[in-house]
């Protein structure tokens, strides 16, 4: 009894360290249980989402696909499935740097997300491709409403690690019936829309047709369609892109041709504009696009408008009436009414044509050359044609900073226009590398997605009024683009 009295405490305390040690124990098992769980997950959540984005991957993407198509078989109802790329997104990584380029692609997948519907999906498949799967999708009309949204949103300038960057999108669209249920098919599709949209010039969508039509045909199809777009002034519109001033004002925009064709969506204008010239179209598109611009500029009280002309408009005998009834129909001055040239037109020396410049800069109406060095232009063309402008094509702004060779060219430039007292801009300015090293150059006006992108009329003109600058200054000069995108 005294034996027991005296080991008592002794096993107590043994028992009290054995139940403490099984209690430290359990608790340890049950951490380390949870974060394998938790790791799991995880692992789990990375095996089917991308790592920088959060976004589903391809693994993800392609399941839900396949329950989608499988539900629409049972329902009867349509899937949309959309390919995008993003344009221009090398020379973000390129200018901005790699951190820049993870940013823009996080702020992406934001955009998209915050466009679509809770239970459409959206998944990146890695570098600068992203799919979307739409079910339920009722028509095209509502598919090419969510692919507009889709370019116009993602051409918004983004704010990247504190400076401004710009890109474009591509779009392939295709939408499947409940019949449709070969999910690596209607993947295939949609990639082949997406290839015609970027051959189409890049930042518009392309509706897969199943019909597909030989290049003849389709120019056929699209030359009657824009009869009738014309004829109905439907589809049509004129859109601005501003140009600025080395201070960060905008001084003016630029007015681009677009076209939103029934069928195949927002065609290029490098499409339109050359069928229209093939087919006998391109006088009377021309009409519509100048009568538009010198209208919006007279309302606007805008200082200048400029339209870009295309080589068989000036080859035209009437050309100079023409002009000359869009402005008294309008009631803008010849003197807000400046001329875009190709160096191709310069280079025809054509007597006639030559003559037409002659009148019309004789009632005050500048002249501007377009794409300016691409060619074979020279010093003495102009000034037989008496040149007011010069624009500064994009190719040599891409090279800036990156060719010595290119660089000395373009400061030269410069130093030309200023020697025979033409004005110079700049287009195609996406960096801020670019934007200063012009500017060091001389650059008084800039154009380009680093300032900002192609925007509707009602979305300039309150630009306009909110830079509210003194009533001179806040007159805007316009350029009417006809054949090409910025």
């Amino acid at each position: 009894m005294i034996l027991l009295n005296k080991m008592l405490p002794v096993l107590l305390a043994s028992g009290l360290a054995v139940a403490l040690l099984l209690w430290w124990i359990t608790r340890r098992l049950l951490r380390v249980s949870g974060q394998l769980q938790v790791s799991e997950a995880q692992a789990r959540f990375l095996a089917n989402h991308d790592a920088l984005t959060g976004l589903p991957n391809r693994t993800l993407f392609q399941d839900r696909l396949a329950q989608a198509l499988h539900g629409a078989a049972r329902s009867g109802q349509t899937v949309a499935l959309l390919a995008i790329d993003l344009d221009r997104f090398k020379s973000i990584n390129d200018s901005l740097g790699h951190p820049a380029g993870d940013e823009l692609i996080r702020q992406v997948g934001s955009r998209l997300t915050d466009l679509l519907r809770t239970g459409d999906t959206v998944a990146r498949f890695g570098g600068d491709e992203f799919m979307i799967l739409l079910p339920n999708m009722t028509d095209d009309h509502a598919l090419r409403h969510i692919c507009t949204k889709i370019v116009e949103d993602l051409s918004r300038p983004y704010e990247l690690l504190g400076r401004s960057g710009c890109i474009g999108a591509s779009v392939g669209a295709v939408r499947a019936g409940p019949e449709d249920n070969d999910r690596d098919a209607l993947m295939q599709r949609a990639d082949i829309a997406l290839y015609r949209a970027k051959a189409e010039g890049k930042g518009c969508y392309n509706l897969f047709e199943n019909d597909l039509i030989n290049p003849a045909q389709q120019q056929k199809s699209i030359e009657s369609d824009l009869r009738t777009a014309l004829r109905l002034n439907t589809g049509l519109k004129l859109v601005y892109q501003p140009f600025y001033d080395e201070k960060g004002d905008v001084i003016g925009a630029e007015a681009l041709c677009r076209w939103d064709h029934p069928i195949h969506g927002a065609l290029s204008p490098e499409i339109f504009i050359k069928i229209a010239e093939d087919h006998g179209l391109i006088d009377k598109l021309g009409q519509w696009v100048l009568d538009e611009a010198c209208h919006f500029a007279a309302r606007a009280n805008l200082v200048k408008v400029a339209v870009n002309v295309s080589p068989l408009q000036l080859k035209d005998p009437d050309f100079f009436a023409k002009v000359h009834r869009a402005l008294e129909s309008s009631g803008l001055a010849p003197t807000s009414l400046e001329l875009e040239l190709t160096e191709k037109i310069v280079l025809e020396q054509s007597s006639a044509i030559k003559n037409t410049l002659v009148r019309l800069r004789s009632i005050g109406i500048r002249i501007a050359l377009d794409d300016f060095a691409t060619g074979n232009s020279s010093l003495q063309y102009l000034r037989d044609h008496r040149v007011d402008c010069v624009k500064i094509d994009r190719t040599f702004v891409a090279r800036l900073g990156q060719d010595h060779e290119n660089d000395h060219l373009v400061r030269a430039i410069f130093g030309m226009a200023r020697a025979m007292g033409i004005s110079v801009t700049v287009e195609g300015v996406e960096t801020e590398m670019q934007r200063n090293l012009l500017a060091s150059m001389g650059c008084k006006t800039f154009q380009g997605f680093l300032l900002s992108g192609p925007m509707e009329a009602t979305g300039f003109a309150a630009v306009l009024e909110k830079q509210a600058a003194p009533p001179f200054e806040s007159r805007a000069l316009i350029t009417v683009d006809l054949g090409g995108t910025v």
